[in-house]
């Protein structure tokens, strides 16, 4: 009798990710892992001394006891309701693990027991360099690896019935995951195959379970005060710094959290689920002010907030009361509006010396105790006031 072929390592990784980690038996859809090992087998719908072949449509993933029941009985089980399980698991995907949630933080109770749960995987399991143990973590990893296929198809399915819920940056990670996704299950036929497209970490960082630095801040103010006031009224609020580091201290269901602000997409799924994108009471951006303070940080100049739910208003030195605002130009109707307190300095943060304010505005408007500046004028007002 001549060898069966070994089946194609990325036929194994399609199937278990058609299978969703469930017996293709649509009458028994036992679970085919058992304390994180695989009990799932391969059987053939036209048997393999019927010259049938190793081609996905060709094959299921069973259970032992269905793959047994139909060994011992092939007239039983005939070719046509073998082919009809294979077709129906599509419809039983869609049925079994697509949900709609109704919210980010439903979605997210779902979400981060699998990502918590592929990440111990890939750390234990996953291709490393160097490894003195290469042998025997490949072994281990050829174990695992169907329970990262099945968990990143849920994943997939999740995210996709519920791209409503994700913040406009975020959808654009969850389509690379999409991608990491298909690769992951039709790279070729290797034990540790070289991916191009890599799990994106911003999806752990967006569910909270890592937090990564961004180069570029989350740009509203509007959002981070909505958010302040939103703790503040809840009697949750403990501190806010954004020097040098961007931190917020609050609690929740009695916890003390720790949040970085510059974890961009953590912070804009935040503002998105919670809906502290409105109102919208300032256009400055986070990292210009931020800018601004470090600048004052690095002179010695202290400030301070009068209220930390509006941060774009700072007592200087305990002299001058700053308003920061963000101006292509800056009108006398503008300056009005902002001025809400005697011996102002309001301080048009767009661009270094290119914003637009009427000499006209400036002259008036200083003559009633406020002085208007672009963000070179206030730096060189504040370098003179220190000497």
């Amino acid at each position: 009798m001549p060898t069966r072929p070994a089946i194609p390592r990325d036929i194994q990784r399609k199937l278990w990710a058609l299978s969703m980690g469930h017996c293709f038996n649509s009458d028994c859809a036992q679970a085919l892992f058992a304390e994180g090992t695989s009990i799932g087998e391969i059987a053939h719908i036209l048997p393999h001394s019927e010259s049938g072949d190793a081609s996905l449509n060709n094959l299921l993933l069973l259970c032992p006891t269905c793959h047994t029941m139909i060994d011992k009985n092939r007239p039983g089980w005939p070719i046509s309701i073998l082919k009809t399980w294979h077709l129906q698991r599509q419809e039983e995907i869609r049925r079994r693990f697509t949900k709609q949630c109704d919210s980010f933080r439903e979605l997210e109770k779902l979400v981060r027991p699998i990502l918590q749960q592929n990440a111990a995987i890939f750390e234990n399991y996953g291709p490393t360099e160097g490894n003195s143990s290469a042998t025997a973590r490949r072994s281990l990893w050829l174990k695992f690896e169907p329970k990262l296929i099945v968990n990143n198809q849920k994943l997939f399915a999740l995210f996709k019935a519920n791209m409503r819920l994700f913040h406009r940056e975020n959808r654009r990670t969850i389509e690379e995951f999409a991608l990491h996704v298909d690769e992951f299950v039709t790279t070729r036929n290797t034990d540790f195959p070289d991916r191009v497209v890599l799990f994106p970490q911003d999806i752990n960082a967006m569910f909270g379970l890592e937090s990564l630095s961004s180069p570029t801040l989350p740009p509203s103010i509007s959002a981070l005060q909505n958010f302040v006031k939103h703790l503040i009224a809840r009697n949750q609020f403990i501190s806010l710094e954004l020097t040098p580091c961007q931190l917020m201290r609050y609690t929740k269901r009695g916890q003390v959290v720790e949040i970085d602000l510059s974890n961009r997409p953590r912070m804009q799924q935040l503002y998105f689920s919670h809906r502290f994108y409105r109102p919208q009471t300032t256009e400055v951006r986070l990292s210009d002010l931020v800018y601004i303070l470090k600048w004052l940080d690095e002179r010695g100049i202290g400030y301070c907030w009068d209220d930390i739910s509006r941060l774009t208003e700072i007592r200087v030195a305990d002299l001058y009361n700053v308003t920061f605002c963000y101006k292509y130009s800056l009108s006398r109707a503008d300056i009005v509006d902002l001025s809400n307190k005697t011996d102002m300095i309001i301080v048009n943060l767009y661009g270094w010396n290119n914003s637009d304010i009427d000499e006209q505005t400036v002259t008036r408007t200083s003559e009633s105790g406020v002085h208007s500046l672009n963000q070179r004028e206030f730096c060189e007002f504040m370098r003179r006031r220190g000497n």
